[in-house]
């Protein structure tokens, strides 16, 4: 019940009697035995209380009006305690925005209700010496703490001990006293304005009104001590004899030449007669490091010249011994020279590039190309790698010959000459292999086949002749040498005018001697191509003699 009100006007289902007799020292308990009547308010409830217990001589005075007494206690709107409140191991409860307020009536402390919380405060105090404390409890293992001031308002404190490290976003702070580094906080502030020429120069720097050119550089001449020097980094002409002292410069002063790229530096300021030193590149202005010719090198801050690369002017000069090399990425790829006038080049893939073919070209006496090192017996390929077949011609060293692992074509009657021009294969039309020289030569260890296939017929010229064999063995009985003409086989046929046989003059005139043909030829003499006349001769020869054998026509 929060106020008397509450009751006006509510049906009570009670009526009030006494439940025991009082007695001394105790006061009697009032119970509800039914209804007492409809439509009576909890003053009249009250006043029927009063009324029957004022006729007990044992009922407290304070209470004999105890309408009024209740009534006080329920209208109070500013009520007090006569005593501490224990809470009898029970909470209080508070809705949320509401808490504690002052005797004023201003709010101290207000509680905010979260939906399922379960992390909370626990405000402990301590005994003599001890520390009261304020922390965190809840379900969960690890809880912030959290102080939140308003707005841009800050959490204050008074001395505040750190036992460990402050976290603080992108670091950390580390507990240091802070109360003893103030003082020296405040007297770096105090020193550190730039302003006053004193904390300037007493931190050895310098400051800007110290500086007379308008621009330029400062160079450090002592301890405390600095010059400065008028530059010229935007001249469009070099600079002359009047840049000079007068005009602000002073030695060391940079000038810059931005229309034809040039630098310049002053090494004497007189007055009219300055001079001034160029020392952009190949301006002569001498080397910061080695002899003369060499390239150089910044390696920290400390300049020197490469003995190992130099330049004439011309050309660049890569050393003089067979270890120097120029390396590419790794140390099995790089370029050096074994020896004199041999350029080696190494890598496991080289790579020659050129949009218009590769040229591979050779200054010797005798225009070689050496593909190889000349040692180790090892057998060298050439491979052409094609984007769909390969192509391979290797040298076999201890064969001594090439191997080509492809077909090799030779374009329409381009030759193939063996020796001297004179001996040559080729072909000459579509379908025709031409084997031309002087004399042809047929060995083999086996069997020599002729014809088959659409070849009808072997014909030489009539100033050139086909051997069979070795050249002491023409033709001869052994097994190794014979010829099978599977198609035929046409020897040299003569039909010059003969006497009847013909002597050895017309043979000799027909074929040649025996001496020059050596023995086995065999020839075919017509008279005149008179074939009916029935003039037809076979001959042959020995090692010195021509043999005849007259022929006689078969009957048709």
């Amino acid at each position: 019940m929060s106020a008397f009100e509450d009751f006006v006007n509510v049906e009570l289902p009670l009526r009030v009697g006494i439940s025991s007799l009082p007695s001394a020292n105790t006061f009697p308990r009032f119970t509800g035995v039914g209804r007492v009547c409809a439509s009576r308010t909890a003053g009249q409830v009250l006043s029927d209380i009063g009324a029957a217990a004022a006729g007990h001589t044992h009922v407290e005075a304070n209470i004999t009006d105890l309408q009024s007494y209740l009534l006080s206690v329920l209208g109070d709107t500013t009520p007090q305690l006569g005593g501490d409140l224990d809470t009898n191991a029970r909470y209080i409860l508070f809705d949320t925005a509401r808490g504690l307020r002052d005797d004023s009536g201003n709010n101290q402390m207000l509680f905010t209700k979260i939906a399922s919380a379960v992390n909370y405060f626990d405000v402990r105090n301590a005994a003599v010496a001890g520390t009261p404390r304020l922390a965190v409890l809840g379900s969960d293992a690890n809880i912030h703490f959290e102080i939140a001031a308003k707005g841009t308002g800050l959490v204050k404190t008074g001395p505040l001990e750190v036992s460990g490290a402050i976290t603080v976003p992108g670091g950390s702070v580390d507990g240091r006293d802070v109360a003893a580094d103030g003082s020296k906080l405040d007297s770096v502030e105090t020193n550190a304005d730039i302003t006053d020429a004193g904390n300037v120069a007493s931190a050895g720097a310098v400051m800007d009104s110290d500086i007379s050119p308008g621009e330029g550089f400062l160079r450090k001449t002592g301890a405390g001590a600095y010059t400065a020097h008028k530059s010229n980094l935007t001249a469009v002409v070099a600079p002359g004899v009047t840049d000079d002292s007068a005009s602000g410069y002073s030695v060391s002063s940079l000038w810059i030449d931005v229309t034809a790229d040039k630098v310049y530096v002053c090494v004497d300021a007189s007055v009219g007669a300055a001079v001034w030193k160029e020392v952009s590149g190949g301006g002569g202005g001498g080397t910061p490091g080695g002899a003369d010719t060499q390239l150089q090198y910044n390696m920290a801050g400390s300049f020197g010249g490469l003995s190992l690369l130099t330049f004439d002017g011309t050309h660049f000069l890569l050393g003089t011994g067979a270890t120097t090399r120029l390396q590419f990425r790794s140390a099995t790829s790089r370029i050096w020279s074994s020896a004199l006038n041999v350029l080696d080049l190494q890598g496991t893939t080289i790579n020659l590039k050129n949009s218009s073919g590769v040229k591979i070209l050779s200054t010797n006496s005798s225009n070689e190309v050496i593909l190889g090192g000349g040692g180790g017996g090892a057998n060298y390929k050439l491979i052409f790698d094609g984007a769909t077949n390969d192509g391979q011609i290797q040298w076999m060293e201890a064969l001594d010959y090439f191997k080509f692992h492809d077909a090799t074509l030779y374009d329409v009657a381009a030759k193939c000459m063996f020796r001297e021009v004179g001996n040559f294969i080729n072909s000459s039309a579509t379908n025709v292999l031409d084997i031309v020289a002087p004399t042809i030569n047929i060995g083999t260890l086996g069997t020599v086949k002729m014809g088959g296939g659409t070849l009808t017929t072997w014909e030489p010229d009539t100033t050139l002749m086909i051997h069979l064999g070795s050249t002491s063995k023409r033709i001869n009985n052994l097994w190794a040498d014979r010829i099978r003409a599977g198609s035929g086989f046409n020897t040299m046929y003569d039909t010059s005018n003969v006497s009847d046989p013909p002597t050895d003059a017309n043979l000799d005139a027909a074929f040649g001697t025996p001496a020059t043909l050596g023995g086995g030829f065999i020839g075919i003499v017509d008279d005149l191509g008179n074939e009916a006349a029935g003039d037809v001769w076979l001959v042959f020869t020995t090692a010195t003699k021509w043999w005849i054998i007259s022929g006689a026509a078969i009957a048709a």
